[in-house]
């Protein structure tokens, strides 16, 4: 069992979250970074923004970030006790 703590931003200010994911395995750090990356753009599109479109071709109505951003640490009992445990 393994237990990481998840922050995301959907670019602007006040736009943050933070949750505590617990497996029953234990996942790669690159497996970690792509789950990172995953939940950020869900959280940020669960407010209506999205990341800058590769191809340029933008639409009006869309709110976009260029700092959606997820990251991950490995829990620590001191910082992150306060969190709910959830599973993926």
């Amino acid at each position: 069992m393994r237990k990481i703590v998840f922050e995301m931003t959907a670019g602007f200010a006040g736009m943050n979250d933070t949750r505590l994911i617990v497996f029953e395995y234990d996942p790669t750090d690159n497996e970690l970074h792509a789950i990172a990356h995953d939940l950020a753009d869900d959280y940020a599109e669960s407010y209506g923004v999205e990341p800058y479109p590769e191809d340029g071709e933008e639409n009006e109505d869309t709110l976009y970030s260029d700092n959606v951003e997820g990251w991950w640490v490995e829990y620590n009992e001191d910082e992150h006790s306060h969190l709910d445990e959830e599973q993926l």
